[in-house]
């Protein structure tokens, strides 16, 4: 009754018409289950004659979004407002999206990010997203901080339980220094703004049932991430293998 029609067809491999196999409903049930969105998966087969077969999928569908708001008040920071929303399955599009707001006497923070599924009618999901953070520092150490990030990534299936994702982002730093007198050096060298191009890159090979609730199977994961030299930064590689069985 929400999720649009078009979310679930555009997952399955077969259309009307097609040659059909009995083997093809588990990978059906799987396809339709990876998209988070249902709490049940059920597909049946309906022989209409010898030669022809309707294909029911029945599903039922799940919460896919919440909404936070909270207050709360400490010593460092005072008075700390947040507000999120967190929605997966956004109009029953399959869009992904992502708001957060963080305030505080010294701290501000507000992120958007959203991923759209099935980009350009391919098996590809292009995300892409920005952030703005505020941080006052001039209490402990002497400066403030501001850091804007726009970024932008594509994932998708490159062989069977094989897939790659790539993103790549833009931060800007501002540093200010408030008070020259007790701020570090190390402070002092890097004041003023500085950008940075972080480029990140992984390759999943997953045979794991299911990608929410896994019980058995394999989960492989190799991760490369290269941010550029700044005024501020030396810039760094790393590499990360992830590596888990159920």
């Amino acid at each position: 009754t929400r999720t649009l029609d078009y979310v679930i067809r555009r997952e399955l491999e077969i259309t009307e018409g097609d040659a059909f196999l009995t083997s093809e409903i588990k990978n059906i049930t799987q396809k339709v289950q990876s998209l988070g969105f249902f709490e049940d998966v059920s597909v049946e087969k309906k022989p209409i004659n010898e030669n022809f077969v309707d294909i029911d999928i029945n599903i039922k569908e799940n919460q896919t979004g919440t909404f936070t708001a909270g207050a709360s008040f400490g010593t460092l920071d005072g008075v700390t407002l947040v507000t999120g929303l967190n929605e997966t399955n956004i109009g029953g599009t399959g869009r992904a999206l992502e708001l957060m707001i963080n305030n505080s006497e010294n701290n501000n923070e507000y992120t958007f990010k959203t991923t759209d599924k099935f980009f350009l009618n391919r098996d590809m999901d292009l995300s892409y997203g920005l952030s703005y953070k505020e941080r006052d520092y001039s209490k402990s150490s002497s400066y403030e901080l501001d850091q804007y990030q726009l970024s932008t990534g594509l994932s998708y299936k490159f062989q069977e339980n094989l897939y790659h994702f790539a993103k790549l982002s833009y931060e800007l730093d501002n540093i200010y220094v408030t008070d020259l007198s007790t701020a570090s050096s190390t402070i002092k060298d890097v004041q003023g703004g500085s950008a940075q191009f972080i480029l990140e890159n992984s390759i999943t090979y997953t045979t794991l049932n299911s990608y929410f609730f896994p019980r058995n199977g394999n989960f492989l994961k190799f991760s490369n991430t290269i941010e550029t030299p700044s005024s501020s930064k030396n810039g760094y590689i790393k590499n990360t293998i992830t590596y888990r069985k159920y």
